[in-house]
């Protein structure tokens, strides 16, 4: 692990009760083994470097947002979800906390070595952190914080997206097909808010439709990804897609089925099922903005691969799930 390069280190809490405030406060006094002298401060504050926010209060919610828009650092911790790379489970231990807060830190310490991205991903990193907020496409806008609500609006549509519970509020229900044609466009004016705080009908939004159906079915009109994924990152699936087997890309059906064994890279998949670049961006996208990501490592391919069985079992029966999802058979009586 990198240690820091400063020796001084401000960081804010809001919104924590006073178990994860105490585990706060010892994970910082651990940082002094790390050359670190972390001091608590109230938030807002001059000259923080770090915000840990407890995003399941309204309180800790509008910090997360009034820090990511004055470029400090966020650390939410939420119940609910999984530890990952942006965001902490609620209980999180003393360790956990320690472990964050000195990568973040030593994140910070270090803006200009970012890590190298896989030559083929790379472009898609590039795009987006050259792309200004009003040039994002729509699901781009959408905030990742557990507990936000984000509202968007751009010429006749008028909508809100909890991406946390997977719902699109509209003004009418008719509005849907409106939205999947609009998911490319860019220049949407963009609010953040907290669940607490959002009411669908008094913003006159009382529609809703799930936001799965809704990005799968604009990545299979589209030509273009619906938005960013994770470069280099393991995708799988959680489940099928919402959609029928009329609007279902078929060069999606083998990757798709690839994806719902296992975490699988953009490259890899796209190489092990002869898949173009182009509809392996456009599946990831989707897996990625859908809520049906399952994110985990991937398994490197053997420099020597043997070949599989002609009638291998855990190839037929996947081909045959594959099959009966779309009423097709094959391999046997067709009567």
């Amino acid at each position: 692990m990198t240690s820091p390069r400063y020796q001084h280190a401000s960081i804010a809490a809001a919104g924590l009760d006073l178990l994860h405030m105490t585990r706060l406060k010892v994970a910082c006094s651990l940082l002094m083994a790390e050359r670190v002298h972390a001091q608590l401060s109230a938030w807002p504050g001059a000259g923080i470097r770090l915000l840990v926010a407890g995003v399941d209060t309204d309180e800790g919610a509008r910090a997360a947002l009034q820090g990511r828009e004055t470029g400090v650092a966020v650390l939410p911790i939420a119940r609910g979800v999984h530890a990952d790379a942006d965001i902490l489970r609620h209980g999180a231990t003393v360790k956990e906390l320690f472990d964050r807060l000195l990568l973040l830190l030593g994140d910070e310490a270090m803006p200009h070595e970012p890590a190298a991205a896989p030559p083929r991903l790379a472009a898609a990193t590039r795009v987006e952190a050259a792309r200004p907020p009003h040039a994002r496409r729509l699901l781009d806008c959408v905030a990742v914080t557990p507990g936000t609500v984000t509202l968007l609006e751009s010429a006749d549509l008028r909508l809100a997206i909890d991406r946390g519970r997977g719902v699109v509020h509209l003004a009418r229900a008719e509005d849907a097909s409106a939205l999947i044609a609009a998911c490319g466009r860019v220049g949407w004016r963009v609010e953040q808010r907290a669940r607490t705080a959002f009411d669908p009908v008094a913003e006159g939004l009382p529609a809703a439709t799930p936001l799965e159906t809704v990005v799968w079915h604009a990545a299979a009109a589209g030509a273009e990804p619906v938005g960013e994924y994770p470069d280099g990152a393991g995708l799988g699936l959680s489940g099928w897609p919402t959609l029928d087997a009329a609007s279902f890309p078929v060069t999606w059906l083998l990757p798709v089925a690839c994806l719902l064994q296992r975490p699988w890279s953009a490259a890899a998949l796209a190489e092990a099922c002869g898949a173009a670049d182009s509809d392996i961006a456009r599946l990831f996208a989707a897996v990625h903005h859908s809520g049906l990501a399952v994110a985990g490592p991937t398994r490197p391919s053997p420099a020597t691969p043997a070949p599989a069985p002609v009638h291998s079992p855990q190839t037929g029966s996947l081909l045959a799930r594959v099959a009966r999802r779309f009423g097709l058979q094959f391999g046997g009586s067709r009567g």
